[in-house]
């Protein structure tokens, strides 16, 4: 069963793909922001940079499918809990429709930090103020960071 307000969303991400922000030139004459740049890990593994986009991408899009089942879970919760006539069936449905909205909403705020990761990387690295750089061996794993303001 599909909500109203999950209807809306629906429309809005079909027409959000339909027509894209920025399809055409500005009145300025800026160029369209291409859609790599938008979906993390995209242009970090065309760029070569392959575990950092592979660690935006996967965090990205696990976040977001995390929220959608979280979301879907919690419907039919609340679902069960309008049609429950128990009192003790209903406080439970209530409890757990709660919890899984609230985790659904944390793992929106995840996917929305690793976009704000991936613009932060494609500013600082594009203007080299960052630079980001993993070492996998057999001795372990390392992280460099070196920023330059």
């Amino acid at each position: 069963m599909i909500r109203g307000g999950n209807k809306l969303t629906i429309v809005c991400l079909l027409l959000a793909l339909a027509f894209p922000a920025g399809a055409e030139e500005s009145a300025a004459g800026e160029p369209p922001v291409p859609l790599e740049k938008v979906i993390p890990g995209w242009i970090q593994l065309r760029s070569g940079k392959t575990l950092k986009g592979v660690l935006l991408l996967s965090g990205f899009v696990g976040t977001v499918a995390a929220a959608a089942i979280f979301n879907y879970r919690g419907n039919r919760s609340y679902d069960e809990y309008l049609a429950s006539i128990e009192i003790p069936r209903i406080v439970e449905l209530r409890r757990e429709t709660e919890s899984r909205f609230r985790t659904r909403n944390w793992l929106l705020i995840g996917a929305a930090g690793v976009l704000v990761i991936h613009f932060l990387d494609l500013k600082w690295t594009k203007k080299n103020h960052a630079k980001i750089s993993c070492d996998v061996s057999a001795a372990g794993f390392g992280l460099h960071c070196r920023l330059a303001f």
